[in-house]
């Protein structure tokens, strides 16, 4: 008898999507339809952990609320690419780095993550993939798994934000800057 832990569940359905889905059914948003931001923090607050990001080419940001183990996860990456981080690194891998080295075994890249859409206070975002072969892939995901996945490749995968997403929940302003608490 085989015994799959949540985790060996989740990466049996990541290999099967890869060999057998067909692209995402979502249509393809231009240029126009998205806003390019980056990453700029992972912050702490008493309600948890936030991550703003600020559009490249103006003065909004957006803030989004994830989970603590992706707020761990981020800040690992984010800290990885600004020059080396404050925390551990972990001696085996976590979920997202198993998730990048299982992509990475079967040839996968991630083009770009996309929070595509606000609904109901919840974000959603895709995962675009480009499988080997040439094959493209749309994987929905929470934002915070697909920007943790981002963040931690070698070279972080672009992150856009849907144009009507911003409009709609983007705030203007300066927002505080400063070590990333956790």
């Amino acid at each position: 008898m085989i015994r799959l832990t949540p985790y060996g569940l989740a990466a049996m359905a990541l290999v099967f999507l890869l060999l057998a889905s067909p692209a995402g059914s979502r249509p393809a948003e231009t240029k126009n339809d998205l806003v390019r931001v980056n990453l700029t923090t992972v912050l702490s607050t008493d309600n948890g952990p936030v991550i703003i990001l600020k559009e490249e080419q103006g003065e909004r940001f957006l803030p989004i609320r994830i989970g603590e183990m992706e707020a761990i996860a981020i800040a690992l990456g984010l800290h990885k690419h600004l020059g080396g981080s404050p925390f551990p690194q972990p001696e085996r891998p976590l979920t997202h780095h198993l998730l990048l080295n299982i992509l990475n075994q079967f040839g996968a890249k991630i083009d770009k993550v996309v929070v595509r859409e606000l609904k109901n206070d919840t974000f959603y975002a895709d995962i675009f993939l480009t499988l080997q072969g040439g094959k493209h892939m749309t994987i929905d995901s929470r934002p915070s798994d697909a920007i943790a996945l981002a963040m931690n490749m070698d070279k972080p995968a672009p992150i856009f934000v849907a144009r009507q997403v911003m409009d709609r929940a983007g705030e203007r302003g300066e927002k505080q800057k400063g070590p990333i608490k956790l």
